[in-house]
């Protein structure tokens, strides 16, 4: 073990000592490398005591005994420190600003709520308290959870605290607890609210089109719609999507000419496309409309509820669900085939209606599922077959039956036929003698 302290000398001809702080310079049994520290004092007597503190430190985290220093300057810094450290470390890694911003936010709220100063203070027990008394629908407790959990999971990649104390806490349920049940649109009700919608209309018609969320709608340049391609699309930017990814959005002939005829004849690229209405103005279109924002069942219908007419209506066309999923842009096919696509318009009755019937007689798709109805199919099967091919070996026999002259290009061919004849006459007892088979080399010039 090496250990001791020492004074840099100053760098000059005459090599003298310094008036500067003292170093230490220690090396552990379990160590290669030797340590150097300063030890922020000119008295060496104080420097030694310092250095001796710093093996010992040292020692005990080697042993356990305490815990490593980046984790015991962690347990002293107050939680919004560290939180601002991982939103700093997110804006650095390029992630969406509204994904940091709602991390920083849901965190400082759980903070709060639950009484967390120092990570001392954490623990599932007081997080579980907290949420037992909120009202909040349990999928925006989910993302409460999340955000924390962002927060010591990066802590624990820091070596900042040695595990996230929240890692046993499970999620709410979220199906069948939602706090606002949507519905999607009926044809006839969206045929009704593009009628009314005015200048709106176009709007409407994309969100019903495109599945974009009214944030996305909202930051729409003119600049990310291509209207002169061979199929227009829209390239929207990932710093305006929920999930942080660019997409690239087809838009059908209907939605592109409505674009078209709204677009200013001098619009900037950087320009909004929509000017998206307040929650009063949506719903004064759907009262013109004669829709019910609210059923009976306690479905509504806000504006978010024209991305779920889009999912219904993909089902309904019957699109591959795998295809659903990529227009709109989820990571789960159970997101859109369950949360995103309204059952009730689904359907179901036509599905129903395209079975098979048993009472009309055999069905020609039926298959047999009995012994005794597989062996009658089976004998009706036989002698349709052995019908057929009576018919076919009366017809060779006919051909056989009349008189050809041979030619001397006939010959090579006749003598293949009639070595296939007696080779299927050998090999298959179903063969009657005196019967061949046409071989199909008969007709082919190239055989």
């Amino acid at each position: 073990m090496i250990q001791y302290v020492y004074q840099p000398k100053r760098k000059g001809p005459r090599q003298k000592l310094s008036q500067e702080n003292y170093r230490g310079r220690y090396r552990l049994p379990w160590e290669r490398k030797i340590t150097d520290v300063t030890l922020e004092t000119t008295d060496k007597r104080i420097a030694e005591q310092r250095l001796a503190a710093t093996v010992k430190e040292a020692q005990d985290e080697h042993a356990g005994i305490i815990a490593p220093k980046p984790m015991r300057d962690a347990a002293s810094t107050p939680l919004v420190d560290h939180l601002a450290d991982l939103v700093a470390h997110l804006k650095a890694a390029g992630r969406a600003k509204q994904y940091y911003q709602r991390v920083d936010v849901r965190a400082k709220v759980v903070f709060d709520g639950c009484g967390w100063t120092y990570m001392r203070d954490v623990s599932a027990e007081s997080f579980l308290a907290w949420r037992e008394r909120q009202t909040l629908a349990n999928k925006t407790l989910n993302h409460y959870l999340d955000s924390v959990n962002v927060l010591l999971n990066w802590m624990q990649r820091q070596l900042r605290i040695a595990a996230n104390q929240l890692r046993t806490v499970d999620k709410l349920r979220v199906a069948g607890h939602e706090v606002v049940n949507r519905r999607a649109l009926t044809d006839n009700e969206a045929e009704r609210l593009l009628t009314v919608a005015g200048r709106r209309r176009s709007l409407y018609l994309a969100a019903m089109l495109t599945g974009l969320r009214r944030g996305e709608l909202k930051a729409l340049q003119w600049g990310d719609v291509h209207l002169d391609a061979v199929k227009p699309f829209l390239a929207v930017r990932a710093s305006t999507t929920k999930n942080g990814k660019g997409a690239t959005i087809w838009l059908r002939d209907d939605l592109a000419d409505a674009l078209r005829e709204m677009k200013p004849d001098n619009v900037r690229a950087i320009d909004r496309v929509f000017r998206m209405p307040k929650s009063e103005r949506y719903a004064a279109d759907l009262a013109a409309a004669g829709i019910e924002r609210e059923d009976a069942q306690g479905r509504k219908v806000d504006f978010h509820a024209l991305r779920h007419t889009l999912a219904t209506n993909l089902a309904r066309a019957g699109v591959p669900p795998r295809v659903a999923m990529e227009v709109m842009r989820h990571s789960d096919m159970r997101l859109t085939m369950k949360t995103y696509t309204d059952s009730s318009q689904l359907p179901t009755a036509e599905a129903i209606d395209r079975l098979p019937r048993f009472d009309q007689g055999e069905p020609l798709t039926l298959r047999a599922t009995g012994t005794e109805d597989a062996s009658e199919m089976s004998k009706k099967r036989s002698q349709t077959s052995v019908a057929g091919r009576r018919d076919k070996s009366s017809a060779v026999a006919v051909e056989k039956g009349r008189k050809h002259e041979k030619t001397p290009q006939k010959a090579g061919s006749s003598r293949r036929v009639s070595q296939s004849v007696a080779t299927r006459r050998n090999g298959s007892k179903r063969v009657a003698e005196g019967i061949r088979t046409p071989d199909p080399r008969d007709h082919n010039a190239m055989l």
